[in-house]
């Protein structure tokens, strides 16, 4: 766990002393959210490219440290399934990184959203192979199909991926489920032995306090669907 926390404090010190440089340069460039719309409760102007500091922070502090989590695993198969499963993960996050960036800056039609998220539960899912298997008994029941589990990871991927870019636009709330979701599964992932999986909730945890501390009411900047 020690190697978590080191994880935790690198993207935590990324997103805290970046976030204010790239706040000055939304405003600068006018890249920000405007009031006006009955779901807005900010009434100036306000960044919304928090998403790249949470984003940095959580690739710099993840990718820079793996290699320790790679030293602390002992056989080669483990190492093999960390460095795999790492690959699928961080190619799907930066298809969804771009794909909101480009959303916060100039639009995206909700359609080609989807699509692009749709893409994303697909790659997991079918090269990845990050995907629900079984209920283990809840509803009674147990293993379900291979399609059956292809349709409800994609579809649970989708479902999640937009909710938490709906909480965003009020102070604090994504980022602070977020922040409780990243340290609830890296603490599950540590006592389960799955170091990969603890590490980038970590990373993302640590991105997600640092960003936190700009966007508690009121607050400074917004994630953004780059961040979301």
């Amino acid at each position: 766990m020690g190697i978590c926390i080191l994880i935790f404090l690198t993207s935590f010190l990324v997103a805290f002393i970046c976030t204010p440089p790239l706040i000055r340069v939304s405003l600068r460039k006018n890249l920000t959210d405007t009031p006006g719309d009955l779901r807005k409760l900010h009434t100036r102007s306000v960044p919304t490219l928090g998403g790249v500091m949470i984003f940095a922070g959580t690739i710099f502090a993840y990718t820079l440290l793996l290699p320790l989590v790679l030293d602390y695993l002992r056989t080669d198969g483990e190492i093999k399934i960390v460095i795999s499963d790492s690959c699928y993960l961080i190619a799907s996050i930066l298809l969804l990184f771009f794909i909101g960036i480009k959303d916060d800056i100039i639009g995206t039609a909700a359609i080609f959203k989807l699509l692009g998220h749709i893409m994303v539960g697909m790659i997991l899912v079918l090269m990845g192979n990050i995907r629900i298997t079984g209920f283990h008994g809840l509803f009674g029941l147990y293993a379900i199909p291979y399609w059956g589990s292809v349709f409800l990871s994609v579809f649970t991927y989708v479902v999640i991926i937009n909710a938490i870019n709906f909480i965003d636009g009020i102070d604090g709330l994504a980022a602070g489920v977020g922040f409780i979701g990243a340290a609830s599964f890296g603490i599950w992932f540590g006592f389960a032995h799955s170091y990969m999986l603890a590490s980038l909730a970590f990373a993302l945890c640590g991105s997600l306090l640092g960003f936190l501390i700009y966007n508690f009411s009121p607050a400074k900047i917004f994630m953004g669907d780059s961040g979301s």
